[in-house]
């Protein structure tokens, strides 16, 4: 697991698989893992703290969130 795009480069070039943080959520709500509502809650804190810490792309996150809006 990495959200470090040289490292995610360098893995995908010797054939590792690679995942990031959105993916490992999607993977944790897909599988059940975690609700619909703690999903939403995870999504909703990443883009809170985006562009401080956490370094994600924002339009993926919304996407997740509208996806599973109503």
């Amino acid at each position: 697991m990495t959200g470090d795009e040289p490292l995610r480069k360098a893995a995908k070039a010797e054939g590792v698989q690679v995942m990031g943080t959105i993916g490992i959520l999607d993977q944790l709500f897909e599988g059940q893992y975690i609700d619909l509502n703690e999903f939403r809650h995870c999504m909703n804190e990443l883009l809170k703290h985006n562009n401080g810490k956490v370094r994600l792309p924002e339009n993926e996150l919304i996407k997740r969130l509208q996806k599973y809006d109503g």
